[in-house]
């Protein structure tokens, strides 16, 4: 018997609409634009928010989206609400605050950023983890600045896509869901969609998990650091942040 195929309908708060006032109407303007009556799930994209002009940052405090996020769901705009790029203290300050307790965070999990701690803290309230770039730097370039291994073709992963007939991404992604994950692929190709489903049909043994595993490194992908001025900025900070993106500052 096939595995049952369901389609789950998101959509992410725009960081420039993140006021409380603002939460249900961005998400009526979604819903018309899709022709939909409501959306499966829907996210505070980030901690952080920027003025509507995106000329610099807006100081809005996530717990006073969060009430619109709530409002939203009690509407029957969206069945499930949650949260994405927020790290532990933010969620726990949430936690303690809110009405109705987010369902899902989205982050960022792969090989090279196992997020434990922050997993670990989800699994412990029921909070579903949604893991984007769930290939990390699987198909990098080996270019400055190189990030770490592993690649598509490193042996350690060959050889247990040849043990199981499946192919490195199938690989990266079942150790995934076998933490527990709910791993987000990206891809326009149909043989790769396709794959990326069929991963049902085998099982990593514990020794292959802790192999894997030891590619962790704490490395981010996504790591927006010429955010970190904002007081919400839920990452780790650096002495040499990235250009700003804002207009008139490079945006």
């Amino acid at each position: 018997m096939s595995p049952q195929i369901v389609l789950i309908s998101s959509s992410c708060l725009q960081l420039s609409t993140s006021e409380s006032r603002n939460v249900v109407g961005s998400l009526r303007g979604s819903l018309a634009r899709l022709n939909m009556s409501y959306v499966d799930l829907y996210l505070i994209h980030s901690t952080i928010s920027i003025k509507p002009d995106h000329s610099g940052f807006d100081i809005i405090d996530y717990l006073d989206t969060w009430r619109g996020m709530e409002e939203a769901k009690r509407l029957g705009l969206a069945r499930s609400i949650g949260v994405s790029n927020f790290n532990v203290s933010q969620i726990q300050r949430l936690m303690a605050h809110c009405q109705i307790k987010p369902s899902v965070l989205q982050v960022e999990v792969n090989l090279n950023l196992a997020q434990n701690k922050l997993v670990d803290y989800c699994k412990s309230q029921d909070i579903v983890v949604m893991a984007f770039s769930p290939f990390g730097s699987l198909f990098s370039r080996d270019l400055p600045p190189r990030p770490p291994a592993p690649r598509a073709n490193d042996p350690i992963l060959v050889g247990m896509a040849n043990k199981y007939n499946k192919t490195t991404p199938q690989i990266v992604l079942k150790y995934l869901v076998q933490r527990g994950l709910v791993p987000i692929p990206k891809s326009l190709n149909r043989l790769r969609i396709q794959q990326n489903i069929q991963i049902f049909d085998f099982q990593l043994t514990d020794e292959e998990m802790h192999t894997l595993s030891e590619f962790n490194r704490d490395y981010r992908i996504f790591f927006p650091t010429f955010w970190q001025d904002h007081p919400y900025y839920p990452f780790e900070r650096v002495d040499r942040p990235g250009p700003s993106l804002f207009k008139g500052q490079g945006y």
